[in-house]
């Protein structure tokens, strides 16, 4: 689990990361995320140049992997299993 995209996605700010199944099944594919090519620095160049080089806004991401939305959806989950 790449509990470091968690917390980056909780800045708000813009993430490269490289292209790794993993990373992309979490940080998925939003204006504020870029992929390059695992093992390639002139990837990497290239997708944080192309990162600098556009607008973007800084709206927090990752609300569906707080605290609190866990315990939601565990005590949702209980309480499912209780009425049944």
């Amino acid at each position: 689990s790449p509990l470091k995209a968690f917390e980056y996605m909780a800045s708000g700010l813009p993430i490269v990361a490289s292209n790794l199944p993993s990373l992309r099944e979490v940080l998925g594919g939003d204006s504020l995320t870029r992929f390059a090519k695992a093992d390639s620095s002139l990837a990497l160049a290239d997708a944080i140049g192309g990162m600098l080089s556009e607008v973007l806004g800084r709206v927090p991401r990752g609300g569906d992997f707080t605290w609190l939305a866990r315990a939601e959806r565990v005590f949702s989950q209980i309480g499912a299993s209780l009425g049944s």
